[in-house]
């Protein structure tokens, strides 16, 4: 942070000669992520999806699952009401540390994400170690921020927005765009927001709110620093999933039961403080460097009736036969996540040859500190899946945690040549990393250090509206066997993991846009079945995506689909996950909209979303199927005055009764029913 406060005050003790038009500043809010794409994400020769702030709106997205009816390659991923949620691209599940960035800079989601200060979403694909070194190769998901924008007419822009759900769920926000200054020098936003949350699952009421505040400003020329604080809170209490009844899937629940809801029951609470700045300067037309820093702090309370297993049965990955189950009272307070990022980057383009060049070198460092107490972790009885059951609460702190450090200094070297209609890329990454923990008792101390190299190529042809592109890229998770009990060698770190991918698309962006990608993906898979704690074997995906939004008339079709093969191969230890799908991956996704506009009653439109997912297997050898479902959502829109909206909406029209997914977590096989059919009514009005 120090380098960033002394680059600040030389660009400020700069002695130039600075006119009132000097000082005008873009605010169109256009800046997607390219730090090293050093293009907008439409031209990259990646695969990608952004979500607008419409579309947000428009599905009322309250987490980062109800993003998966907007795009086929996302999936469920041990989604629980209450809880901080994750999503799988291509069939792999994202990592909460360091598969998300909030604009361009990684941050955690170990706490939920609040998304009323969101103006869109950036989902980029498949594996790219040159963004994101040590993560998952799922993909990437990029948060941006509301930025503050103004008219120049007007003194300030103001928009409020109610919410209220069948469910008994209202919610309020207020955002305002203002500036001071005759040449609009200094703009600033304000965002507020309330909800008390309440949905169809029982026992689940709650309340979160948000507050964030952001500048922006052009000091000299050249010179912009946009800043951004934003405070969140949530309690609400969780979902724990069902599970197989011995041998059996479970029919006929009702998927509003809570198995969480003992009387000594209490909620989650998640208190998440993010502060970033980021300070552009442009030397000339082709010369620019930044210096970005992120800081967050997340304070959590975890407390949860968690299910698990049947010890009447001797089994421990299931419920038992008759539906019962053991109950544990677990409680893990005080957990304290700290997350600290500094970015320098430097962007420069020159010609040479008849050939156009953009150079990009960069440097981040990261430090993320995780502290924890004794947690509680005990046996309380037996539990029922009809939601009837009540057991004593016992939460003595007995449990001993793990506290954790990690720190990686990163330095990537990407360059990209044109010419004519051809261009290709090629980067590389330089990774040093430095992971430490230590029981909360002060033993089992670890220690580790590790250097990667990562590549990225691409080569693409332009036509037009027209993208043609292959790439190939690497990239590497990290494990360390958990520092617990029942392992044979706790805290031992576990070789590179190194995933790599190739891929072939083709994207279009003219007023009627549609994409291709096939993609080859090959990563290392863990095998934790304790005491074994290894690399055992490799998981395989290969697929095909599509994408197409066509405009015809008063209609607009969006359709995408997601064709996947995901198998594990090589395995040694466990060797009946050989040639077997990999769990809780859905081969086929398919989502459908339709929006269309009235010509008869101007401001009224109807949107609907048709999404379906083929079936999971649940086990290893394939021998247990979740089967396949799928939902419709309908609403409409009135707008009126071109400054009123009111938006009605439901999910799950028909009230489909289905299993949405079967994650394994610590060694158990969960089942999370899709929510019931729910009706959501938004008013929202611009006030200036």
């Amino acid at each position: 942070m120090k380098y960033v406060i002394v680059f600040f005050y030389v660009i400020l003790s700069m002695n130039q000669k600075i006119s009132a038009e000097d000082f005008q500043i873009d605010v169109s809010d256009s800046n997607m992520y390219k730090p090293e794409l050093l293009q907008d994400l439409p031209d990259a020769a990646i695969s990608n999806q952004i979500i607008t702030k419409k579309k947000l709106d428009q599905i009322n997205a309250q987490k980062i699952s109800d993003l998966i009816q907007l795009d086929s390659s996302l999936s469920e991923s041990y989604s629980s009401v209450g809880y901080s949620d994750s999503v799988s691209v291509r069939g792999i599940t994202l990592n909460s540390q360091n598969n998300y960035l909030r604009d361009g800079l990684p941050f955690l989601v170990d706490a939920p994400v609040q998304f009323e200060n969101k103006s869109r979403v950036e989902i980029i694909k498949g594996t790219y170690g040159i963004l994101s070194g040590l993560s998952s190769p799922g993909g990437i998901i990029n948060y941006v921020t509301e930025k503050p924008t103004t008219n120049a007419n007007m003194s300030s822009n103001t928009k409020i927005k109610t919410e209220l759900t069948s469910a008994g769920q209202f919610g309020a926000q207020l955002g305002t765009n203002s500036f001071w200054g005759a040449d609009q020098k200094y703009l600033y936003r304000f965002d507020l927001a309330a909800t008390k949350l309440s949905t169809n699952l029982k026992n689940s009421a709650g309340k979160k709110y948000l507050a964030s505040f952001s500048f922006k400003s052009k000091p000299v020329e050249n010179l912009t620093v946009d800043t951004n604080i934003e405070s969140s809170y949530q309690s609400q209490a969780s979902q724990p999933g069902f599970s197989m009844l011995g041998s059996k899937i479970p029919t006929d629940i009702n998927p509003d039961i809570n198995l969480n809801n003992q009387s000594w029951t209490q909620p989650v609470e998640f208190t998440n403080l993010i502060g970033a700045v980021k300070i552009n300067y442009e030397f000339n037309k082709n010369t620019k460097i930044s210096v970005s820093a992120l800081g967050q702090n997340i304070l959590t309370n975890d407390r949860v009736a968690f299910p698990f297993g049947c010890t009447a049965e001797s089994v421990f990955d299931r419920y038992c036969s008759d539906g019962t189950f053991d109950v544990y009272d677990f409680r893990s307070e005080n957990e304290k996540r700290k997350n600290n990022v500094v970015q320098f980057y430097l962007n420069h383009q020159f010609e040479f040859l008849k050939t156009q060049n953009k150079i990009s070198l960069s440097y981040q460092n990261r430090n993320v500190t995780e502290i924890f107490d004794k947690q509680a972790y005990n046996y309380s009885g037996i539990g029922s899946i009809d939601g009837n059951s009540q057991t004593p609460e016992n939460s003595i702190l007995s449990d001993e945690n793990t506290n954790k450090k990690f720190s990686a200094d990163e330095l990537t070297f990407f360059h990209q040549l044109q010419y004519q209609k051809i261009s290709t890329t090629m980067g590389l990454k330089y990774a040093s990393i430095s992971k430490k923990s230590i029981r909360t008792n002060e033993t089992r101390a670890t220690d580790i250090k590790q250097n990667f190299m990562l590549p990225w190529a691409t080569l693409s042809y332009t036509n037009e509206n027209n993208l043609i592109y292959t790439s190939y890229s690497e990239g590497i998770e990290s494990y360390v066997t958990p520092n617990k009990l029942g392992y044979s060698y706790p805290g031992q770190n576990i070789p590179d993991a190194v995933s790599r991918q190739i891929e072939l698309g083709f994207k279009n962006t003219n007023k009627n846009i549609y994409g291709f990608s096939l993609f080859y993906m090959t990563r290392p898979q863990i095998e934790d079945s304790a005491p074994i704690y290894t690399i055992d074997g490799q998981q395989k995906n290969i697929g095909a995506e599509i994408n197409s939004e066509v405009i015809f008339d008063n209609y607009k079709f969006d359709i995408s689909g997601l064709f996947l093969q995901a198998k594990t191969e090589n395995a040694e230890i466990n060797k009946i996950k050989n040639n077997k799908t990999t769990i809780n991956t859905p081969q086929t996704k398919i989502k459908i909209g339709l929006d269309y506009n009235f010509e008869s009653i101007q401001g009224l439109s109807l949107n609907s979303i048709y999404h379906f997912s083929s079936e999971r297997f649940m086990t290893a050898d394939n021998n247990l199927t979740l089967p396949s479902w799928m939902t419709l959502n309908v609403g409409c829109q009135y707008l009126w005055n071109k400054t009123n909206t009111i938006s009605l909406r439901i999910d799950n029209l028909t009230d489909n009764k289905y299993w949405k997914e079967s994650p394994t977590q610590f060694g158990h096989i969960y089942l999370f029913p899709g929510v019931s059919r729910q009706l959501t009514a938004i008013y929202s009005s611009n006030l200036n």
